[in-house]
């Protein structure tokens, strides 16, 4: 039993607490209980015996309730550990959270070069890895022209996108295509003309795109590799989207005026009246002549 009865006339036994342990049976005294002792535990009341501290733990300290786990970067194969001391650091290319029976290999896209690490380093940006439990940065391989990497850890590089290019190895980020230009290429290794191909009529690019987009109403592009739309005037306005000459600029219809370039729409022309409602024909022809001749109208 696991039990002591220490009081005359109880009804029942009280048993060992956490931590102690108690082997005989018809004990009398508290006194019978005993710790558990080094790397051992007791995690319930009225046990019989202690347990050995898991593998990749450790119990320093009697009377223990719960073990310790080895800290990250160790790790220990044995149960029963006494202390701290018989957690073992991991070797380089390896690695370890806390509690590890085992150290881990560093996977693909890090190395560790160090003992008792508890997370392996991952290859700089730019660069790549494919080796398992690699112990050196020199494991880690530059990204080959046309593709990139962007992230620590990469385990492989990544194609350029249509319209960006990579032209030397062990780039973190891919070059944009020319402002004027686009690329439907991916992977290029080159940003020449045979990759980024100027803008066609009726759009313009900012660069880096894969297409060029059309140009809005209200612009218009005469040539190709344009890097923006030219605005229609004032006085004209254009509804026509990728637009390719200025002919697509329609001018202000009678009566009606626009002041901003590359506008999409017009306005009415407002005409002044007399208190009594009779128009002024001085004010009526001023205006006229301003929105038709100057604005367009």
């Amino acid at each position: 039993s696991t039990l002591s009865a220490d009081e005359l006339g109880m009804i029942e036994c009280k048993p060992a607490p956490a931590g102690y342990f108690l082997a005989g049976t018809g004990s009398t005294s508290a006194d019978s209980v005993e710790a558990c002792a080094l790397g051992t535990f007791s995690d319930v009341e009225g046990s019989a015996a202690c347990t050995n501290c898991a593998a990749g733990t450790y119990g320093n300290d009697t009377a223990l309730t719960a073990c310790t786990d080895c800290p990250s970067g160790t790790f220990s194969a044995a149960e029963g550990n006494t202390s701290p001391d018989n957690c073992i650091d991991c070797q380089i290319g390896t690695y370890s959270i806390s509690g590890s029976v085992a150290c881990l290999q560093c996977p693909a896209g890090t190395y560790g070069n160090v003992i008792g690490l508890e997370q392996c380093i991952g290859c700089p940006a730019g660069k790549y890895g494919t080796a398992i439990g690699a112990t050196s940065e020199t494991s880690c391989l530059n990204c080959a022209p046309g593709t990139y990497s962007a992230t620590e850890g990469t385990q492989q590089c990544t194609q350029c996108p249509a319209g960006k290019f990579a032209d030397e190895p062990g780039l973190e980020v891919c070059k944009d295509c020319k402002p004027g230009t686009y690329g439907s290429v991916v992977g290029a290794t080159v940003g020449d003309d045979t990759i980024c191909l100027p803008c066609p009529l009726g759009t313009a690019s900012i660069g880096g795109l894969s297409a060029c987009p059309a140009c809005l109403p209200g612009t218009y592009a005469a040539e190709q590799g344009l890097q923006n739309c030219t605005l229609c005037p004032a006085g004209t306005y254009g509804v026509d989207t990728g637009a390719k000459a200025v002919t697509a600029c329609d001018r202000c219809p009678l009566y009606h005026f626009n002041s901003t370039p590359g506008s999409n729409t017009i306005e009415a022309c407002v005409y002044f009246h007399s208190a009594t409602g009779r128009a002024f024909t001085t004010s009526t022809f001023i205006v006229a002549f301003i929105f038709t001749f100057i604005l367009g109208c």
